[in-house]
């Protein structure tokens, strides 16, 4: 893989940089050191390069496609909202639930997803599930949402298009600690309600005591 040169100086990244062109017979021409941040953003691979002009052409085109689209990026909160079937439709036996609960808006932009149990089965009882991921959308010729690391950089992992029953907002510290607080609380309700029933032994102790599982007050809790 014999060094051919360098590129013009071009602007990438903030400041003005040649890249040092490569050559072998088996990829053609390439430029080893280009950031593959800018790859993942624009998918534009180095493939089947065969002359120094046509990679300066793919170079300029990459870049200048590189820039439209940070142009067009915002760092969003994306989330999702489970619950299961009976907490979303009306139950009218066993297995079998029709129209929505009242309190399910009617002009919802998306429709909930439904909690399953692992074998397919729908999950019973009243349940909901709340999770967010922080994610840089990025609008092209189609909007795509990449993973990005603590610094807000595009990591190019994860690439892929919004799911049908996923929400956003724009991101905000605020709005970040906010989804964590509230899946930490979700958390905390999960353990409260679960831990003692998981002992059977203790249930009719809880009923007998008219112990509220819900409530903050120490004296209430086993």
């Amino acid at each position: 893989m014999p060094k051919i040169g360098q590129t013009e100086s071009v602007f990438v990244l903030g400041e003005r940089k040649r890249f040092t062109i490569f050559y072998s017979q088996k990829r053609g021409f390439y430029l080893k050191d280009f950031p593959q941040k800018i790859i993942d953003v624009t998918d534009a691979h180095m493939y089947s390069i065969h002359t120094e002009g046509e990679l300066a052409v793919w170079l300029r085109n990459t870049l200048n496609k590189y820039h439209a689209l940070v142009k067009k990026q915002r760092k969003v909160i994306v989330y999702h909202i489970g619950c299961t079937t009976e907490a979303l439709m009306h139950k009218e036996s066993p297995g079998h639930y029709i129209g929505t609960q009242s309190w399910l808006p009617r002009d919802a932009k998306v429709k909930l997803g439904q909690l399953q149990m692992v074998d397919g089965f729908r999950a019973p009882g009243m349940g909901i599930a709340v999770s967010h991921e922080v994610l840089m959308e990025v609008q092209g010729e189609q909007t795509v949402y990449y993973d990005i690391d603590g610094g807000g950089n595009i990591t190019g992992h994860g690439v892929r298009k919004r799911e049908t029953h996923n929400l956003l907002i724009d991101w905000s510290e605020e709005a970040e600690n906010w989804f964590i607080a509230l899946e930490a609380a979700i958390h905390e309700l999960v353990k409260r309600i679960a831990s003692p029933l998981l002992f059977p032994e203790n249930v009719q102790q809880i009923i007998s005591n008219n112990t509220v599982l819900l409530s903050h007050n120490k004296e209430e809790e086993l």
